[in-house]
């Protein structure tokens, strides 16, 4: 056991140097699958982003997506990101702070105007659920083809100031120059999107008390055959 910790922390470190070696901030083409979360009697509704580069998609049989997050980060979080360090968007700390400068929150809106406006819905979904916890609830699948500059960096969730190795993950933050990708459905790529099935993903699993004890929050997408019709003409 006490091996399999070492070997596993080893590939943990490895993990936290290729993205800190490796980032390179520039524009490129994404796709954006947003779970969007509706719950009856009390309603509630909640939007969960996940993200995945084009060029990690094409070819591919299956492929990963990536949370994506749009609020729940600090700036000083951001700063790290940018640089490709390891960041813990769930903690506190004395040099938290939330002082966007008013460019950024400019494109922040810009980015998610994009994701909401430009969105085509791919996939619905009924889920009951037998804890009293959680009602019956609808989930809307919507795709954003965007081009834009986003970080990405080691999620590394700490508890009670050690790091919790069950909440380690490749993080997305969107930074500028965001753009619709107006070609997209066309696409060989876009029909493959379109037409996989989502709904084994955990798209809760952005968050550490959702997770914990459980995978890491990657969610692998098996491709499925043309089948379903077209929802929505592009």
């Amino acid at each position: 056991m006490r091996n399999k910790k070492i070997i596993f922390l080893g590939i943990v470190l490895l993990l936290i140097a290729k993205l800190g070696l490796s980032q390179v901030i520039s524009s490129k083409n994404y796709v954006v699958i947003t779970f969007e979360s509706i719950q009856k009697n009390p309603n509630v509704e909640h939007s969960y982003y996940w993200i995945a580069p084009f060029d990690s998609i094409e070819g591919k049989v299956t492929f990963n997506i990536y949370p994506l997050y749009t609020e729940e980060y600090s700036n000083d979080n951001f700063e790290k990101c940018l640089k490709g360090d390891t960041v813990d968007i769930f903690t506190t700390t004395k040099t938290t702070n939330y002082d966007f400068s008013e460019e950024y929150l400019s494109e922040l809106e810009s980015f998610l105007s994009i994701v909401k406006e430009k969105r085509i819905l791919v996939q619905e979904l009924e889920l009951s659920w037998n804890k009293q916890v959680r009602k019956k609830e609808k989930v809307n699948i919507y795709v954003t083809p965007i081009k834009g500059e986003f970080c990405t960096c080691t999620q590394l969730a700490e508890v009670f100031g050690k790091p919790d190795l069950n909440f380690i993950a490749q993080i997305f933050m969107p930074v500028s120059s965001f753009s619709y990708s107006t070609d997209f459905w066309q696409t060989e790529l876009g029909k493959l999107i379109q037409y996989t099935d989502y709904s084994q993903v955990d798209f809760t699993s952005h968050f550490p008390l959702d997770i914990y004890g459980k995978n890491t929050p990657k969610a692998i997408i098996v491709v499925k055959p043309f089948e379903t019709k077209l929802r929505h003409k592009p």
